[in-house]
Order: structure tokens, then sequence, then C-alpha cells
């Protein structure tokens, strides 16, 4: 105030400054602390679905390793079968037909899960042992002689139908895939 009692506009805007202060203040932190919640929200919801992301990929790698489990003895009767080594007197042409009928099922119903290359040589494997969609409703063909499989498993096994022609005698040691 001055002499005469009035107010300068200096002193108004003084008044006027110090009383807002506290106010504004107030809707700062009221502004802050809403961004803060805002954002802890935010990273929560990330830190969930970063978690939903890791429980998906954990699910899927113990259904690829439940999948290995029952699909690597099949794979392995088969190996066996085509190369003529270890059990391979044990498996029959029906026998590892049925076998790779449990192996395809088990892998058509679960082949989004496999990656490519894995995708690749399975199918390249079951291309070099056996003879598809030949025909509707027939089995695949073995990809071997009924003669060779014959003289492999000492006439233990007949003529079988699900054996093709001469066309692809196998020999013991053949490369079943490169």
């Amino acid at each position: 105030m001055n002499e005469s009692g009035a107010w300068t506009s200096l002193e108004i805007t003084k008044l006027a400054v110090s009383a807002l202060t506290p106010i504004v203040v107030v809707f700062l932190t009221l502004a802050i602390a809403r961004a803060t919640k805002q954002a802890e929200q935010r990273a929560a919801e990330a830190a969930k679905r970063a978690e939903q992301a890791e429980w998906v990929n954990r699910r899927a790698i113990e259904r690829l390793l439940e999948l290995q489990a029952q699909m690597a003895p099949l794979m392995n009767d088969l190996m066996c079968f085509f190369r003529t080594i270890g059990h391979f007197r044990d498996i029959d042409p029906p026998t590892a037909i049925t076998k790779k009928r449990e192996l395809d099922k088990l892998y058509f119903v679960n082949e989004q899960l496999f990656d490519p290359a894995f995708r690749a040589r399975y199918q390249e494997f079951m291309h070099e042992c056996f003879e598809h969609w030949k025909s509707p409703g027939e089995d695949a063909k073995i990809k071997a002689s009924a003669s060779w499989l014959r003289s492999e498993r000492v006439s233990r096994i007949a003529e079988f139908p699900c054996c093709r022609s001469s066309k692809f005698p196998m020999s013991p040691g053949t490369p079943m895939v490169g």
C-alpha cells in the first residue's frame, strides 16, 4: 500500500502470486501423481504381458519335450528298420507302417510348434523312406523291396503288400537323409 492507502498493481500482483502459488503446487502435485500412477499401471500391464508370454513359451517348450519323448523312439525304430541297424529284425513292415502313422499323427497335430528346419528334415526323412498318396485309402508304401527286407531279416518276412517292388533296393548302411 502506498501513502494514500491505495494498492498499487505491483502489490496486487505480489498478493495474487503468493495466494496462487500453493494452489498451483497442489495442481502440479496432483498432475504428477496421476501421471506416475498411469506410468505404474502401464509398467504393471507390460510386466503381466511379459509374464504371460514367458508362460506361453515355457508351455511350448514343455510340449516340445513331451513330443520329443513320444516321437524319438518311433523315429529310432524307423531309422533302425531302414538302415538295418540295432533291433531292425524286431520291426516288420506292417509295424513300420504303424509307427509311421503314429509319428505322422504326432507331427501333423503339432506341426506349428516345430521349427522350419525340423519340419523340413522330417518331411525329407519320410519321403526317403515311404511313398505317399498313391491312391485314396491306401497306406504309404515302404521304399524297399520285399526281397531285400526278407534277405535282411532271414526269411522271417513273407511278401508284404506294404512294400514297393524292387525300385528302391536298399543296402545296409545306406544313408537315409543327407
